[in-house]
């Protein structure tokens, strides 16, 4: 346990870690359990196991593996999500955003929360937000889109009724040549 603030080069730590602080490193990388007080910057973050965070996560990569509840922003050049059980962030800025969830047999439950992501290339699954915005936006296995800004969608794989009752697609299939969210109208190229 650290009571106030961690400024090192590297942090690693496996097995539990709690700082109760500001956690600043240029690398990080936790597996196991980690808990910060107050916010993580740096430009590496690798963390595998479970985060608690309080506060914003600012780095230049995120690759979080496992379960994660942060109450800030994540802002970061690239964020790769693996998910391993619920991951709830309420904001997520990021280049590139690509959550997915675990393959394999003996996969849990798993979730990702967001009330907004936005990026310029965006791949979501089993992911429940209220607004999406992105350059590139491919959806998967998605539980609940509220609604989607973007320039191009790529492609959206899921039961259209799953997206929204207020989204209307316009096709036959589940790849939208046009979005409806809540009155505006948005066009798009696949």
């Amino acid at each position: 346990v650290f009571e106030g603030n961690v400024t090192v080069q590297e942090f690693k730590s496996a097995g539990s870690a709690k700082v109760n602080g500001t956690l600043r490193a240029h690398e990080l990388h936790s597996a196991g359990s980690l808990s910060v007080g107050k916010g993580i910057e740096g430009h590496e973050v690798h963390v595998r196991g479970s985060l608690h965070l309080e506060g914003d996560l600012k780095a230049h990569e995120v690759h979080l593996a496992g379960a994660a509840k942060v109450s800030g922003m994540l802002e970061a050049h690239e964020t790769r999500i693996e998910l391993g059980g619920e991951v709830s962030i309420p904001v997520i800025k990021s280049r590139e955003i690509n959550v997915r969830r675990p393959g394999g047999f003996f996969r849990g439950a798993c979730e990702l929360v967001a009330d907004r992501i936005e990026g310029e290339e965006v791949y979501l699954e089993c992911t429940t937000a209220n607004y999406v915005r992105g350059g590139e936006v491919s959806i998967s296995s998605t539980r609940r889109i509220g609604g989607l800004a973007k320039t191009v969608i790529a492609s959206l794989h899921c039961d259209p009724a799953g997206v929204r009752p207020a989204v209307a697609l316009r096709g036959a299939d589940s790849s939208a040549t046009a979005v409806r969210t809540e009155g505006t109208h948005t066009n798009s190229t696949a």
